[in-house]
Order: structure tokens, then sequence, then C-alpha cells
């Protein structure tokens, strides 16, 4: 699990929450997540399995950029953690400090990926 907050109370405040009251939850119970998601989300068509096939189909840059940052922050400890192809952590890095250089500015990223998208 990943919980980003940053420096900004209130955002950590409802992620914080939001974690809570999902481990509160009976992980088989698929009727309470799915209320517990559209809740949170204010779409009552949220459920775990349209997030779940939205995720798998194309997951973020960001998220990507992230894994690929711990990874290679904990490769430094944990030699078995590797990254095995090497122009891929280096793409990523790229995407990363791209991010740091726009003081991670959300909308200003999803701006660029859409225009990828578009070429794409």
């Amino acid at each position: 699990m990943v919980l980003e907050g940053g420096y900004n109370l209130n955002s950590l405040k409802v992620s914080s929450m939001a974690v809570i009251r999902t481990l509160q939850l009976n992980p088989n119970d698929s009727e309470a997540m799915n209320g517990l998601l559209q809740e949170l989300s204010g779409d009552e068509t949220t459920t775990y399995e349209s997030l779940r096939e939205q995720a798998l189909d194309k997951p973020r840059n960001t998220f990507e950029a992230t894994a690929v940052k711990l990874q290679a922050t904990l490769c430094e400890h944990w030699k078995d953690l590797a990254a095995p192809d090497s122009q891929k952590l280096d793409a990523t890095m790229k995407v990363v400090e791209e991010m740091i250089e726009h003081k991670h500015n959300y909308e200003d990223y999803k701006v660029k990926e859409a225009e990828e998208d578009k070429v794409l």
C-alpha cells in the first residue's frame, strides 16, 4: 500500500480515513467494498471491478514512475530487486525527473499524458 498525501494535511487526512475504512471491510464482501468506493468517488457506477480493469488497461505514468523509483531506491539495499531492463528504468527515471521539475503539478502532467495518447 502506498499512501501519499505530501504536505497537504487535508489530503493526508482524507486518504488516511479512506485507507482505514477500506481496511475495516471484509475483503470478501464485494457489496460493502463497492458501496464504499461509490461513496468516496461520488459515482454510483464505480465498482472494484471497473477500477481494476481501468488500472490494468493503462496504469498511470505517475504510478509507474513511483513504482520504478521505489524499485531503484530499494535496489541500492537489495540487489535482487535490480531492474533487468535498465532502459526501462532510465526512461521512467526521466519521467520522475520531469514530474519533480513540474513540482508534481498533476494537471500539467495529465495534459502532457493526454497529448502523448493522441500521438499513439
